[in-house]
């Protein structure tokens, strides 16, 4: 037996700490919730070793434990079977900590939204909402399907986003270096050259030169200076003073706010789709962003898009508001509003954004080329400049 202190809130919703022996966290986690406590922790000898509110679950886990969820639960099976065939599969680590955990909640006669509140964390409250609404529809099987095309489509965004983004900023940083390769290395040997030839070089190359006696005589407060401004730029842009320029990034740069307009269009549609796929009406749908949506502009359109709903409004009148909405996509939510199929219309946004974006970014891919081309065009004539100068100098001369 082991002792352990618990943190607890009683039946009058105070919070207390109970110290008591038990064998096990869960023995007494399980004694204490039959007594009528709902646990926060659990500590073991002054260190935390179970708490209710673990993190660090893996992306790639939520998506396994979404796709395995759906497919079990379409079979027929029980939703705490599932969990309970689940626990055998992960056996280790935080994954197998919280199949376990959900485990117990629903033995316990808790609902699944409930149990994944203890990650939110890790699930996010969209994840945990459109589990929620599920629940409540009886449309679980749905909810989870749906939830793991949303996660398996922004998965394959940020994927063809990194790919994209890889490219030239490897190229980016090989320019860097090839530069730096010049002023420490290849620029100061020419300058031994034309020393020794007794040239004087033309202004450009002069001030070159000039610039990489300067950066080699000052080599350590340099590289101290490059590395202060990338942990300034770090922190900055973690701290909330950084609002402001993200914003302008996301908003204003033409293939940044492109990309981020598509984005969402794709996470608004999807959204939306899935919640009316689950059984929830429109103005539920946007009631329910409204609560989760964490951009508090976007949060502004989807208020006054339900406000015009409620007034009586049409759907296309609630969505003219929202500026990721163009044109084509409110003549597609007035024909599917039409004729009762507003859910398959924003079926169809959705994956015309996704069409969109997936075209787009292969667009500004193939962009790049000829800008790179250009760049190693101009080091070339540079590193020849240098290389013929004297030359055709001496030859003028004679």
């Amino acid at each position: 037996m082991k002792t352990y202190s618990a943190v607890v809130v009683d039946n009058e919703g105070k919070k207390r700490t109970l110290v008591e022996e038990s064998i096990s966290p869960q023995l007494l986690e399980d004694s204490l919730y039959t007594r009528g406590f709902y646990v926060l922790k659990i500590i073991e000898g002054g260190k935390q070793s179970f708490s209710l509110t673990p993190s660090g679950l893996s992306k790639k886990f939520i998506l396994d434990f979404t796709y395995n969820v759906y497919t079990l639960l379409e079979f027929g099976i029980d939703i705490n079977e599932v969990i309970r065939i689940l626990s055998e599969i992960y056996v280790k680590g935080k994954e197998a900590e919280f199949v376990g955990k959900t485990y117990s909640y629903l033995k316990k006669g808790e609902k699944l939204s409930n149990a994944i509140k203890n990650y939110s964390k890790d699930f996010g409250s969209f994840y945990i909402s459109m589990v929620s609404s599920g629940e409540a529809s009886g449309k679980l099987s749905e909810s989870f399907k749906l939830l793991f095309m949303y996660l398996k489509t922004n998965e394959k965004i940020k994927e063809k986003i990194l790919v994209t983004s890889v490219y030239p900023a490897v190229l980016l940083f090989l320019g860097f270096a090839a530069i730096h390769l010049l002023l420490f290395f290849i620029i100061p040997n020419f300058g031994k050259i034309y020393q020794s030839l007794d040239f004087n070089p033309p202004v450009i190359i002069s001030f070159v030169m000039g610039l990489s006696d300067f950066l080699l005589n000052n080599i350590i407060f340099y590289f101290m200076f490059l590395m202060a401004s990338v942990l300034a730029l770090v922190f900055y842009f973690r701290s909330p003073f950084s609002k402001p320029v993200k914003n302008f990034f996301s908003t204003r740069l033409p293939v940044i706010s492109k990309i981020n307009r598509l984005r969402t269009k794709i996470k608004t549609s999807f959204s939306i789709e899935i919640l009316l796929k689950g059984g929830s009406s429109l103005e539920d749908s946007l009631m329910q962003l409204c609560d989760i949506e964490t951009n508090d502009m976007l949060r502004k359109e989807y208020k006054k898009s339900l406000m015009i709903l409620k007034e009586g409004g049409s759907v296309k009148d609630a969505f003219v508001n929202i500026k990721e909405f163009d044109r084509r996509d409110l003549n597609i939510v007035e024909i599917s509003e039409s004729i009762s199929k507003t859910r398959e219309g924003f079926e169809k946004l959705r994956q015309d954004a996704e069409y969109s974006l997936e075209s787009y970014l292969e667009a500004v891919f193939k962009l790049f080329e000829p800008v790179i081309m250009i760049l190693i065009a101009v080091i070339i004539f540079f590193l020849m400049y240098l290389v013929i100068s004297p030359t055709l100098n001496m030859l003028e001369k004679l």
